[in-house]
């Protein structure tokens, strides 16, 4: 999901840190959430703004359908600033929502019309999407379908 957001918000010129340093930091096994400071790491990524993406729900068949795909999400979004300067630079927080998403939006995919990899793949390019969007500019009603 990080790598994914990252490379849509990177299209919007937004630039992010490396991909690479995130994934390491990720599969460290240290637990992130919403109270965790993120200070230090931001300092040393040299990053402005930090984005924390929660996940409360998340799910790929519909409750009792195991023969059918309709994805499902429910995340937390998080984002701190930097703020002050030189050695008294610390996180603040500046803004948070969730974010539901489903895919498909109405029908449900019988299982065997494709494969479960290439349904995840389009579920998660659709909620990778979706979250993207939250800090980039885009034409009103972009969402809809």
């Amino acid at each position: 999901v990080a790598q994914d957001v990252a490379s849509k918000l990177r299209v919007h010129d937004i630039k992010t840190c490396d991909a690479v340093e995130v994934n390491r930091l990720l599969d460290s096994g240290e637990v992130f959430d919403q109270g965790t400071d993120f200070t230090e790491i931001a300092k040393k990524m040299k990053a402005d703004y930090v984005i924390l993406v929660s996940f409360t729900s998340f799910r790929i068949h519909p409750e009792g359908s195991p023969g059918l795909y309709q994805g499902a999400a429910r995340a937390s979004l998080h984002v701190w600033e930097m703020t002050g300067k030189g050695n008294d630079r610390k996180l603040k927080g500046i803004y948070r929502t969730y974010h539901d998403t489903k895919y498909p939006a109405h029908q449900p995919v019988e299982s065997s019309q494709q494969t479960e990899e290439t349904f995840v793949v389009k579920f998660m390019d659709q909620l990778c999407e979706e979250l993207a969007r939250f800090f980039f500019d885009h034409p009103p009603g972009v969402e809809i379908g």
